[in-house]
């Protein structure tokens, strides 16, 4: 069971860091564009996004990083 939920996390955290960089750009096109004041339920939705896949992908390296300080201790 541990294996497999170190795999599980492995994979949440390749996933999370793959799609959170186009997503950070959409971020960022919306500001520098305005769009985010044309459309707040767009805004509310992508910033939603950004910082849930943000939000897993620190927690799932910051699992990674304590597993792997306990092995070399």
């Amino acid at each position: 069971m541990k294996k497999l939920t170190s795999n599980i996390i492995r994979i949440l955290c390749i996933v999370s860091s793959i799609f959170v960089i186009p997503v950070s750009c959409i971020e960022i096109y919306e500001i520098i564009s305005g769009r985010a004041a044309v459309d707040p339920h767009l805004r509310n939705l992508m910033d939603g996004i950004f910082w849930s896949l943000f939000t897993v992908n620190f927690l799932c390296s910051w699992c990674i990083r304590k597993h792997e300080n306990r092995l070399e201790a």
